[in-house]
């Protein structure tokens, strides 16, 4: 690209900042950024925005902005125009304590290894064979930032408190098909 073009992208960016940006902090440390609130119509019951920045940013990176904690769901793929990124944020309003459970040696039972807290938002939704959508508030799914921890081949279970519930998932329908959120499918009537 022409280095003129770049040239008047950064000075955009930069006023952009200057005029709108606000303060974030990324993993500890603070950035200026640009939020803008996606329409009400995109978002559903969730509270999403769009940020811009030059921080280095990817999906399950976690941004407190007014004190409040958010996660970026959508894909970021590389700086645009080597100068920023953009991506969308999801508030996660719940912090659980979870605990990690892994198979003992002889299978017949979990091991407790410790416990975590886990920031997240949640999705009761499914599809019915007739692919629709339906509530099904037995079985919920949990989505949370990827984390080393579970993502470990020992890892067998997780159990957390919600909605005065006690919920329990296998390790094995942890979803972990979008690189950087893992997706966990929870049954409060599970026998594990």
């Amino acid at each position: 690209m022409d280095s003129g073009v770049l040239k008047t992208i950064q000075e955009r960016f930069d006023n952009a900042i200057k005029r709108y940006g606000e303060k974030v902090i990324i993993d500890g440390v603070e950035y200026d950024a640009v939020i803008r609130h996606k329409p009400v119509g995109d978002t559903l019951d969730y509270d999403d925005k769009r940020i811009t920045t030059a921080a280095d940013i990817t999906r399950g990176t976690i941004i407190n902005y007014k004190g409040k904690d958010y996660v970026v769901i959508s894909e970021v793929n590389d700086k645009r125009y080597d100068i920023y990124y953009e991506a969308i944020m999801r508030r996660v309003p719940i912090v659980l304590d979870v605990k990690l459970w892994n198979s003992n040696e002889t299978g017949t039972g979990y091991n407790l290894i410790g416990t975590t807290q886990v920031p997240c938002f949640v999705s009761t939704m499914s599809t019915t064979e007739e692919g629709k959508y339906a509530w099904d508030f037995k079985k919920i799914i949990v989505i949370v930032p990827d984390r080393p921890e579970f993502n470990t081949p020992k890892l067998g279970k997780v159990e957390f408190k919600l909605f005065n519930t006690e919920w329990k998932c296998k390790a094995e329908y942890m979803d972990t098909s979008k690189p950087g959120l893992n997706f966990w499918h929870c049954d409060y009537a599970a026998l594990l």
